[in-house]
Order: structure tokens, then C-alpha cells, then sequence
């Protein structure tokens, strides 16, 4: 009988394989696990990348019942490994499964976080609404006396616009009495205008005859004058007539 050759044994994906994300995917340390049980029990494997056969299992030769023996430990050290290989899959299934609570925990603190902030914005919401209630409240009890305030400056408006009506009334005659003095007072400006340009005209008229009374007293005087030389001459040719007839 030849040398038996063994290989790897080949694993099923786990139902939850599609689940997991690649980096969380860990087949290659199972394999290594898987391997290292069947260094420790002795039993021949292939290298990766080899096809020569790595074994501590010496030929015997002709010697069946050896190698009978030696298969049949081979079959259970077999079932053991597939045993646990099983155990080592439930294993890894149960590490994905505690990797996918720790996923939820994850996504359950953020809920959680988000739930946090939500609980103060709310608190902060209710505590506004609780002061706007209170500010409502204290405006409430406030509401008779402001009314009251408000009725009484509404009497104060009334009585003013009583006062007002009256003032305006008295403004108006008194308006209506300040019109008519003030028509008297421009027709007697009129009039004065009227009195002023003729008392104008006439001491115009008065300057005028003084200068020309001026200039007739001028005149007179120098007529006087030529009047007194002419006296003056006629004397003086009268007595010089009355001499010369004397001789």
C-alpha cells in the first residue's frame, strides 16, 4: 500500500457568511487553527502552493496488519478533527453572532445618544414652555388691573376730547375774530397807502412850488437890482442935465 496523502478539508461558508462584512471575515485563522490540529495529531497534509507529501508515516512494506491499524487510527484521529471542526464552526458562528450584538450595541448607543439629545432639547423645549406659562400666568393675574388702567385712560381720552372739541371750537371763533381784524387792518393799511401817496404827491407838489417861489424871489431880486442901478443912473444923468443947464 502507497503512501496515503492528506489534504485540507474544505469548510461550508456560514449561513451568516453573506452577513459579514470582509473585514470581519475570518476563514483565514480557522484554517490556521485547523491546521495546527492536524500537525499536533500527526497527520500527513499537503503544503500550500506544494504537491509533494509532507508525513512522519513510514512505509512498512508488506506488513498489512500495520498498516490496518495505522488507517483505522487515522479514520478516528478523522473524526475527532471533524468533531472539531465542528466545535471550532459553532465557534466562529457564535464569534460572528457576538460580532453582530456588538454591531446592535453599537447602533443601540447611537440610538441611545440620539434618544440623550432628543430627552434635553425636549427638557429645554419644556422648560421654555413652563417660563412662557409662568410669563402667561403673571399677565393673567395682572389682566383686572390693566383693565382698569385701561378704562380709566380711556375716560382721560374722552374728557380730552371734550376739551379738545371745546379748545378747537374757541380756537375757531377766536380764528374767525383774528380773520376779520386782520381784513380791517389790511383795508386800513390800504386806505393809509392810498392817504400816504397822496399826502406824497401834494408835499411833491409843495416841494415844487417852493423851489419855483425860489426862483421867482431870485428873479425879483435881480429885477430890484436892475431896477436900483437904473434908478441909480437916471439920478445920476438927472443931476448931471440940471448942472450943465445952470451954466
Amino acid at each position: 500500500v502507497g503512501t496515503m496523502q492528506k489534504v485540507d478539508p474544505v469548510l461550508e461558508p456560514s449561513p451568516k457568511g453573506s452577513d459579514i462584512n470582509e473585514d470581519d471575515f475570518l476563514l483565514p485563522e480557522f484554517n490556521e487553527l485547523v491546521l495546527q490540529e492536524f500537525e499536533g495529531s500527526g497527520i500527513p497534509y499537503l503544503k500550500e502552493g506544494s504537491t509533494e507529501v509532507v508525513s512522519d508515516v513510514k512505509e512498512t512494506g508488506d506488513d498489512a496488519t500495520a498498516m490496518e491499524s495505522e488507517i483505522k487510527g487515522l479514520r478516528n484521529q478523522t473524526f475527532v478533527l471533524q468533531e472539531r471542526v465542528k466545535s471550532l464552526e459553532m465557534q466562529l458562528l457564535e464569534y460572528y453572532g457576538l460580532k453582530e450584538q456588538e454591531k446592535a450595541v453599537r447602533e443601540l448607543e447611537n440610538h441611545l445618544k440620539a434618544q440623550s439629545m432628543e430627552l434635553k432639547l425636549l427638557k429645554l423645549k419644556m422648560d421654555s414652555l413652563q417660563a412662557e406659562n409662568q410669563r402667561l400666568r403673571e399677565q393673567a393675574q395682572n389682566y383686572s388691573r390693566t383693565v382698569e388702567e385701561l378704562e380709566t385712560a380711556r375716560a382721560k381720552i374722552r374728557l380730552l376730547r371734550k376739551q379738545m372739541k371745546a379748545e378747537n371750537e374757541s380756537a375757531k371763533a377766536q380764528l374767525v375774530a383774528v380773520q376779520e381784524r386782520v381784513s380791517t387792518l389790511q383795508a386800513l393799511e390800504k386806505e393809509s397807502c392810498k392817504r400816504d401817496e397822496e399826502i406824497q404827491t401834494k408835499l411833491q407838489n409843495l416841494q415844487d412850488l417852493g423851489n419855483e417861489t425860489a426862483i421867482l424871489r431870485e428873479m425879483n431880486e435881480k429885477l430890484r437890482q436892475e431896477n436900483l442901478e437904473l434908478a441909480t443912473k437916471l439920478d445920476s444923468r438927472g443931476r448931471a442935465a440940471s448942472a450943465s443947464n445952470s451954466k
